[in-house]
């Protein structure tokens, strides 16, 4: 069974300068699994495992999600962890314009999948981008002043112009995602 997310795809510059970004930070964080350029995204909902048969339902989902959402812009700015910056799991680029219309496009995605079989997440969503993942989480006060630093450093934006299904396959050199379907926002 593939396993499927669904995400904002990110223009080659921004991916590009937010990558550097990372590059910068990995002095101060060496145990950190920096995501690779190319996959450098926005995700909008983690699916998991699917089989085959449910791709088409998604599909429909992601359709009836964008309707009434018109493209938009959004602007990267500042940078983050989860759960916090002194004790670091996820390194992440944070969204602020266009973060209300992430997640109004957000909750119309989780109502459609709902509607086809994918129950409501738990956690509520944050709109961010994911820059690395610290294989082993230990407080980093360097980091967290690093962060800090750079809470309103603006790193770039672009427009939302649709979703696009990922098919993410795992393999020993990383994880390479395959688009699968796009569904085009209308306003």
């Amino acid at each position: 069974m593939p396993r499927l997310f669904i995400a904002i795809p990110l223009s080659t510059g921004l991916r590009s300068s937010l990558a550097e970004t990372a590059q910068e930070l990995a002095p101060l964080s060496p145990n950190t699994s920096w995501v690779g350029t190319e996959r450098i995204h926005i995700t909008m909902r983690f699916l998991g495992e699917v089989s085959e048969t449910a791709i088409l339902k998604i599909e429909g989902a992601m359709d009836s999600a964008v309707r009434g959402h018109p493209p938009f812009l959004f602007e990267v700015c500042g940078l983050g962890a989860f759960p916090s910056p002194r004790r670091p799991r996820v390194l992440w680029a944070g969204i602020k314009t266009g973060k209300e219309e992430m997640s109004a496009l957000h909750r119309s995605l989780s109502t459609e999948l709902e509607g086809v079989g994918f129950p409501q997440e738990e956690r509520p969503f944050s709109a961010h981008i994911t820059l690395g993942r610290v294989r082993r989480p230990r407080t980093n006060n360097q980091l967290a002043d690093r962060l800090k630093e750079e809470a309103e450093t603006a790193l770039g934006g672009e427009s939302v112009e649709r979703l696009v299904l990922f098919k993410s396959t795992l393999l020993p050199q990383g994880a390479v995602y395959d688009e699968l379907y796009s569904a085009n926002l209308k306003g």
